[in-house]
């Protein structure tokens, strides 16, 4: 697992929906700025549940792991 700023993390934590659709929307005004909202529209990716897919299809393809008590409407 990879931690802020491509430092290597041993320890796994979990991450709420707002976490990271907050961290989402933080990186992509950093790379696309003014842009951003075009470049995630261009990728599909047009509502929190968007990215709540996306985690889902990580964790059902193993690249990520599920918390047990974790349920896709957190998205």
């Amino acid at each position: 697992m990879r931690g802020t700023r491509g430092k290597a993390s041993t320890a796994a934590r979990h991450v709420s929906g707002r976490e990271l659709c907050e961290g989402a929307r933080r990186l992509s005004l950093e790379h696309y700025g003014l842009m951003a909202l075009t470049v995630l529209n261009l990728w599909g990716i047009r509502s929190t549940s968007d990215l709540g897919e996306i985690v889902f299809n990580l964790i059902a393809s193993g690249d990520l792991e599920k918390n047990a008590q974790r349920y896709q409407g957190g998205f």
